[in-house]
């Protein structure tokens, strides 16, 4: 099995290099292809997913490594906010923030490059935010509200006019004690499964323009934990669960991942057959 640290501790220069060659190196994991996930896309398509301060490693090579099995032939890129800033996105078919710290993204994502992505998604883009990335791309996010790792206020991105309240249960970033198989149903396809979670929030306060994807039990109340939200001619899928993470890339070993291993694997084809829904859901 292969391990990455779930959170970014390296802030100042992202370093982007690293990530590609240990996301290469993800390809010499041995294969569990039993071939029912091969799923493929009809028409290639071009995927920019957000590679800078505050996105963990484990999320980033999750995700990129998801989207080559899911959708192989289409261009996944790793980019910057300097490269977004300097580039049109007009090539874009899919703008993808993972899981990390939703802070730094807002360093270096306000002003320009959000009024970028925003128009992007407005002229039919379609955005995918997974947990850092979900509470970010959302009107006002509430976590750890009381606790040492607080973050409240107003998103600038707001692809929902929702909040994202979290975590389900108590995080911090120094070891996976937030970590959870945590079952969800997912609507479209009428399935139940666990999926990997940790920090993430639900989503409330939802207006006309979202619907709810999957959602989860805590605590006797149904939360919404996916949503879609259509913004103008495009859409963005905002979820508070890890559905990226493949359990090659856990820590098998680590305390708080360990006993909730054998439900992730049973569901690790339902897992797959929900991301692939989620792609198709914004067009890729």
């Amino acid at each position: 099995f292969l391990f990455f640290f779930w959170w970014t501790t390296e802030y100042g220069n992202f370093p982007l290099n690293k990530i590609v060659q240990e996301i290469k190196a993800t390809k010499a994991i041995e294969k569990r292809d039993d071939g029912r996930h091969k799923m493929k896309s009809q028409i290639l398509k071009k995927i920019w997913v957000y590679a800078d301060e505050g996105v963990s490693y484990s999320t980033l090579i999750g995700t990129t490594h998801l989207l080559q099995k899911l959708r192989p032939g289409s261009t996944v890129k790793l980019i910057n906010s300097d490269f977004l800033k300097q580039q049109s996105m007009i090539n874009a078919d899919l703008f993808v923030i993972p899981g990390g710290r939703d802070l730094p993204y807002c360093a270096k994502l306000n002003g320009s490059n959000n009024t970028k992505i925003k128009d992007f998604v407005r002229n039919g883009g379609s955005y995918l935010g997974i947990c850092a990335g979900a509470y970010y791309g959302t009107s006002f996010i509430e976590y750890d509200v009381g606790s040492d790792y607080e973050v409240t206020g107003e998103r600038e991105l707001a692809m929902t006019v929702g909040k994202c309240i979290g975590p389900l249960i108590k995080h911090t970033y120094t070891d996976m004690s937030g970590f959870l198989g945590l079952e969800i149903d997912y609507l479209p396809l009428k399935l139940t499964a666990h999926i990997p979670y940790i920090g993430g929030g639900y989503f409330t306060n939802l207006g006309e323009d979202d619907t709810i994807l999957a959602s989860t039990k805590h605590e006797e109340q149904s939360l919404p934990i996916i949503i879609q939200s259509r913004v103008e001619a495009g859409k963005a899928i905002l979820s508070g669960v890890h559905f990226e993470m493949d359990t090659d890339i856990l820590d098998v070993e680590d305390e708080f991942v360990a006993g909730h291993l054998s439900n992730l694997e049973e569901s690790r084809q339902k897992r797959l057959e929900i991301a692939n829904d989620i792609l198709k859901q914004l067009g890729v």
